[in-house]
């Protein structure tokens, strides 16, 4: 047999050995977990998780309310107003906001984008001030 042949079975042998003994190499992985089969939640796992009564405090709509009651209405026509919630880490801008009256009262209606651990999203709302003079979230909602 030539060296030539010899060369071709040698490395037909080392192709072959590697498809056949890759299979029953790595199904050893498979059957000690670590595999799909052995894929899954670990529910055991427990990391620093937010729980939902502190997620739906409303925090969020009472820093945008108390911004939304200092802000000059005229100058958040020219120039969005910024607010940061630093107990949820959310921020947002207010773009639009205009006052109103509503059963004698001062209403304020705004738009404002908020940005959180969910994702990005826009809101429209209205906060009006009571007759003690406090300012009420009336309204507030993904637009």
């Amino acid at each position: 047999m030539s060296r030539v042949m010899q060369a071709r079975l040698a490395s037909f042998g080392l192709v072959f050995a590697s498809v056949v003994a890759a299979p029953v190499l790595l199904s050893g992985c498979n059957s000690a977990g670590f595999g799909p089969a052995g894929a899954g939640v670990d529910r055991a796992a427990v990391t620093g998780s937010v729980a939902a009564d502190d997620v739906e405090s409303g925090s969020d709509e009472q820093v945008i309310r108390d911004a939304v009651a200092q802000a000059d209405p005229r100058g958040v026509a020219m120039r969005p107003l910024a607010w940061t919630n630093e107990e949820t880490g959310a921020r947002g801008a207010i773009e639009a906001l205009r006052e109103v009256a509503r059963a004698g009262k001062t209403c304020r209606i705004f738009r404002t984008s908020r940005e959180n651990y969910e994702g990005v999203g826009l809101f429209e709302g209205e906060t009006c001030r009571t007759a003690a003079g406090v300012w009420q979230m009336i309204r507030f909602f993904a637009v």
